[in-house]
């Protein structure tokens, strides 16, 4: 079974890679794979100038699927051991032996042997590579696209000079780092747009692309001709709209960029000319043509005449001297909008009944009203005539409906009330024509239970005249009351009829609802509040005569009975008549409370440190603390995450690793406070690329110049970053578990003292070169303590 363990590997140096496959320069540290004799060149089989031993396989992002270099990879990966002891050479030729006995083979999925029945066999059993667990399909191939475990990229295809190697086992290139690859336009050393070349290397800028690279061109109006915007070389830019000289690419220019004049504010587009109908800033009016004797002169800069001067002009279908919609001639003198008959009456019209008939509202050639509604003569077309033309009584406005009658319960025009009968003796007379009553005229009609002589509510009778609302002596002050005490008596706070105050508490003038009256308002004295005589046991303390009172007569507790001296206090350690407990002290959260009112007992969730061991408030068992507080119970803490936990850190206690006390997560990823047992980091964000993944668990570390760092300690799953040519110099590293280090051209990592690596089985330290000759990097592979 594999382990968790510790790779120690003493003065490593790792070089990003140079163009041409070499590696940079450097002095003083021993390189991986340097031949000074160390673990690294034990690792590499040889003590030669630095390289891998024989057989061995250049670097993948991820296991190798061919069993031919396994062999050699294991003996690497071995060499790596907490001894130091070098690792037997790999030799020349690791592939496995294929050799079978004479005993008849069996055909085997994973022998690196494809036999009868079998579409592949790469010399294992694993998904995700160029085989199927059981190869009965190829599942992929270098150039299909898909990143297999066994590559280290794949960009679609097997061309070299591009983003990925033909063999698809090392990067190769990128876009911004200044070499132009096959599937590149251009590439200018950095990954910015507007520039020389685009930020993803496909569009190279050009002068008279109508594109703008603001590093290199001064403009660009998508031309590369002089007398425009911008001349020919996109440096300098040599006009501009609203300038008032015409360009080559202005369709005008007058001087302005306003849009609502002859050219537009782009300088592209002739947007208006007197006689176009629409009206330029620098016209006075457009009619729509250039000639004269009309609304507008030929040349658009003056008004010559005007809808409703009674002159029609040339471009007037009328002109009845005047601009009101409605009659003969339309507002604007376009259009002759009315004739008799239409229903709209006209000026020259006497009325305008819709139609050209006789004998009705209006004579058939509209010149004279021969009846109308109101006149209280019902014409023909008339439903009803009530000498009115007002909405809301017996006959409508427009003489066309009745619309109501006395007694309805809607007041009609010609009515002065209707209260929804026809009864004599209440608000409303009998036909309808006289108000008889009213709510708040002091006389009770038949319809009102009360009638108090106005129309407020809060007093006697409410608003309405419907509800008796209150009277004097019912303890509710009225609108015409100054006061009421309940009662109707004289001699008190309240006069008999409720309308003056006659006395209060505190004047010395004994009420009759009083008492006792002191002529003060002090309750610690002889009279309380007008209503009781101050004594002893009453709760109160009379100052004047009394030491305390503790609302007893009794003896034997804080206030004697004749509350005369004080005799005991809480927390003197003696238990008086009116304490619960007393301990003696005034600590808070032991057997009694400081007010000696409460003693602490098992379930009241307050441990009491002499005789509980816990207390959970209550007194069941089977949670955290026993039933009789007596001990803890509780499985939180244990190490074991139990059923309701979300977490158990192996304690109770709330120490901010995100596992609280109870045994519930506490804290979330972006808050900013790091949970060690969630979170690898957490910068108060859930943001990429900052430092701290969107999920607290990476944490990233780029290194853009010479830096020199006394100790590094990476938790699981960093990111590693060094620039191109940058040289970052480590005392002394230490890997917790699956890393990655990512190396630019040139750039070199030195480790001084010593590195440890340490992780679960099968985690990964990966090491990445940038460039060609990326072949000496490997995967290290941890599998406890060395063993395979």
């Amino acid at each position: 079974m594999r382990r968790a363990g510790w790779i120690l590997i003493a003065g490593l140096v790792l070089w990003g890679c140079q163009p041409g496959g070499g590696r940079g320069g450097g002095s003083g540290d021993r390189e991986m794979g340097s031949g000074d004799g160390g673990p690294a060149d034990a690792a590499d089989g040889d003590a030669g100038a630095g390289g891998m031993p024989d057989g061995a396989r250049p670097l993948d992002a991820a296991p190798d699927a061919h069993p031919e270099t396994d062999a050699a990879s294991d003996a690497a990966a071995d060499a790596l051991s907490t001894d130091g002891a070098p690792a037997p050479d790999a030799g020349p030729d690791a592939a496995p032996d294929t050799q079978q006995p004479d005993a008849a083979p069996v055909d085997t999925c994973g022998d690196g042997i494809r036999q009868a029945g079998e579409a592949c066999d790469d010399g294992n059993r694993l998904d995700g590579d160029y085989c199927a667990p059981d190869c009965s399909e190829e599942t992929g191939f270098c150039g299909d696209g898909e990143v297999q475990l066994v590559e280290a990229c794949d960009d679609g295809n097997r061309a070299p000079d591009d983003y990925c190697a033909p063999d698809c086992l090392a990067r190769t290139g990128r876009c911004g780092d200044g070499e132009r690859q096959g599937n590149e336009r251009c590439d200018d050393g950095n990954e910015d747009d507007g520039d020389a070349c685009s930020a993803d290397c496909q569009t190279e800028a050009r002068c008279g692309d109508g594109v703008l690279a603001d590093r290199i061109e001064a403009c660009d109006d998508g031309n590369r001709e002089d007398g425009d915007y911008c001349a020919a070389d996109c440096q300098t830019i040599t006009g501009a709209c609203g300038d008032g000289a015409l360009q080559g690419n202005e369709a005008c220019d007058d001087g302005n960029t306003d849009d609502d004049d002859y050219c537009a504010a782009d300088c592209r587009t002739v947007t208006g000319a007197c006689g176009d109908d629409a009206v330029q800033g620098n016209e006075a009016c457009d009619d729509g043509n250039t000639a004269g004797g009309d609304y507008c002169a030929a040349d658009c800069l003056n008004i010559t005449g005007a809808c409703g001067d009674g002159e029609r002009q040339q471009n007037e279908a009328c002109d009845d001297g005047d601009v009101d919609p409605g009659d003969y001639c339309a507002a604007d003198c376009r259009a002759i909008t009315g004739r008799c008959g239409d229903g709209l009456r006209q000026d020259n019209e006497a009325c305008d009944d819709g139609n050209t008939v006789a004998g009705d509202y209006c004579s058939a050639g509209c010149l004279a009203v021969t009846g109308r509604c109101g006149d209280d003569a019902r014409q023909d077309n008339e439903a009803c005539d009530d000498g009115n033309t007002d909405d809301g009584d017996y006959c409508s406005a427009a003489c066309d409906a009745i619309t109501g009658r006395c007694g309805d319960g809607m007041r009609q025009g010609n009515e002065a009330c209707d209260d929804g009968g026809t009864a004599a003796g209440d608000y409303c007379s009998a036909d309808c024509r006289e108000v008889t009553g009213a709510c708040g005229d002091g006389e009770p009609q038949d319809n009102e239970i009360c009638d108090d002589g106005d129309q407020l509510d809060g007093d006697y009778c409410a608003a309405d005249c419907q509800a008796v609302t209150g009277a004097c002596g019912d303890d509710v002050v009225q609108r015409n009351e100054r006061c009421d005490d309940g009662n109707r008596l004289g001699g008190d706070y309240c006069a008999a009829d409720c309308l003056a105050v006659t006395g209060r508490c505190g004047d010395g003038e004994l009420q009759n609802n009083e008492v006792c009256d002191d002529g003060n308002d002090i309750d610690d004295d002889f009279c309380t509040r007008c209503g009781s005589v101050g004594a002893c046991g009453d709760g109160i303390r009379q100052r004047a005569i009394e030491a305390c009172d503790d609302g007893n007569t009794a003896d034997g507790d804080y206030c004697s009975a004749t509350c005369e001296a004080v005799t005991g206090r809480c927390r003197d350690g003696i238990l008086q008549d009116n304490e619960v407990c007393d301990d003696g002290n005034d600590i808070g959260g032991d057997y009694c409370a400081n007010d000696c009112q409460n003693a602490g007992a098992c379930g009241d969730g307050i441990v009491q440190p002499d005789v509980e061991a816990c207390d959970d408030g209550n007194t069941a068992d089977g949670d955290a603390c026993a039933g009789d507080c007596s001990a803890l119970t509780q499985n939180c803490g244990d190490g074991v995450i139990s059923e309701g936990e979300d977490c158990d850190d192996g304690d109770a206690i709330d120490d901010g690793n995100g596992c609280s006390a109870e045994c519930t997560r506490v804290g979330a990823c972006g808050d900013g406070a790091l949970q060690v047992l969630f979170e690898v980091c957490d910068d108060g964000n859930v943001l990429d690329g900052d430092g701290c993944s969107a999920d607290c668990r990476v944490v990233r570390l780029d290194f853009g110049e010479d830096t020199r760092v006394a100790a590094l300690d990476l938790p699981p799953e960093t990111e590693v970053n060094v620039a191109d040519g940058v040289h970052v110099q480590v005392d002394a590293l230490a890997v917790q578990g699956p890393a990655v280090f990512t190396l630019g051209q040139g750039a070199q990592l030195s480790v001084l003292e010593s590195t440890r690596i340490a992780g679960e089985d099968g985690a990964e330290v990966r090491f990445v070169g940038a460039g060609d000759g990326c072949g000496q990097w490997r995967v290290v592979r941890l599998n406890g303590a060395g063993e395979k």
